[in-house]
């Protein structure tokens, strides 16, 4: 044994010379009890067990400031979920413009806006766009890829709220009829409506 160990007198373990408390099992190493290894130790008092408070008999959960704070915590990251997934009119229309139309030189000038009385994101297409008067000589090409973009993006509404998801595209001609509708992802051709 080193000279700068000892032996605790209660639980036999080898502690550092100056330890006045065992850290293993709480005795008291000073004075008597240092010196007399046959002599029983005091126990610390700090080592004694406290038993946690018990909550008070008809305590109701809902005043735990904690189980209030989680609540309100869940109940705005609901919210928000919420306001990022639901798309009203508006928005169907902005996706519309966005994904389909902006950036494309073949529909370059159309719009699309969303129409109360007609219940329809409404697509515009000038005349001179490349897409029609390719449509108009029979070169279906950029004509099919407008259609399947508008598909794709009135399927993917459709998923978010199927009420917004109907697009109709207008003959340039005549604003008061609708040459392509598609609602919820299906197509349908010359579908005459009063806008």
């Amino acid at each position: 044994m080193s000279k700068y160990q000892q032996v605790c007198p209660n639980c036999g373990a080898k502690i550092p010379k100056k330890t006045t408390v065992c850290p293993y099992c709480g005795a008291i190493l000073t004075g008597a009890a240092a010196a007399q290894p046959n002599a029983k130790p005091k126990i610390a008092a700090s080592w004694t067990k406290v038993k946690p408070k018990a909550r008070p008999h008809g305590e109701k959960w809902y005043r735990n400031p904690w189980i209030l704070v989680t609540i309100a915590i869940f109940a705005l990251f609901g919210m928000w979920v919420l306001q990022k997934i639901s798309i009203n009119h508006d928005s169907a229309a902005h996706m519309v413009q966005t994904a389909v139309l902006d950036g494309h030189d073949d529909y370059k000038g159309a719009t699309a806006k969303w129409n109360q009385k007609a219940n329809s994101v409404i697509v515009t297409i000038p005349a001179s766009a490349p897409v029609l008067q390719n449509f108009q000589h029979g070169k279906l090409k950029k004509w099919n890829t407008l259609v399947q973009a508008l598909q794709k993006e009135s399927s993917q509404i459709a998923g978010l709220n199927n009420g917004v998801s109907n697009i109709q595209v207008l003959n340039p001609q005549s604003h008061r009829h609708v040459i392509l509708q598609i609602k919820s992802g299906k197509v349908a051709y010359n579908v005459s409506d009063d806008l």
